[in-house]
């Protein structure tokens, strides 16, 4: 499974955490701020929509999501330098911590590869809405921003 903090697309409300912080404000300060969607595998039946939720106060949440609805978020911390356009995550946990059916329920698989590991990437902002990363292990995303 692939292993980068820019991931693709659904659609989610963000919060900023900060009381009388807009987010205006906030992108401000860092434009990386706000719901960014975007895809791995597009035209394909393994097609996975992220939509990538980074907020104000250093937290971010990934929702990866298949063709048939089923999900798990990564949920971690990050840190942006504005100065080199640096972004440096890590994913520490995932939900749900469960599967359920109507037969019961049982525990989810652990996402693999992709907690407790410290990942970097570079952004670009062509504009105000279209976010491009380049991973350090070569792999580009190009976001849409949700909000």
């Amino acid at each position: 499974m692939y292993r980068t903090l820019i991931a693709a697309a659904a659609v989610a409300a963000m919060a900023l955490g900060t009381a009388n912080v807009s987010q205006a404000q906030a992108a401000q300060g860092n434009p990386m701020i706000g719901t960014w969607t975007s895809a791995l595998n597009p035209g394909t039946r393994a097609i996975i929509y992220v939509t990538l939720t980074i907020e104000p106060n250093g937290q971010l949440r990934e929702r990866l999501m298949n063709r048939q609805g089923v999900f798990y978020d990564l949920l971690g911390a990050y840190q942006f330098d504005r100065a080199t356009s640096t972004f440096d995550y890590v994913f520490t946990d995932y939900s749900p911590k469960q599967l359920c059916s109507p037969l019961g329920c049982q525990p989810a698989p652990v996402p693999p590869g992709q907690l407790n590991i410290p990942g970097r990437s570079l952004v670009t902002f062509p504009n105000p809405i279209f976010m491009v990363g380049r991973s350090t292990d070569g792999t580009v995303m190009n976001w849409l921003r949700a909000n």
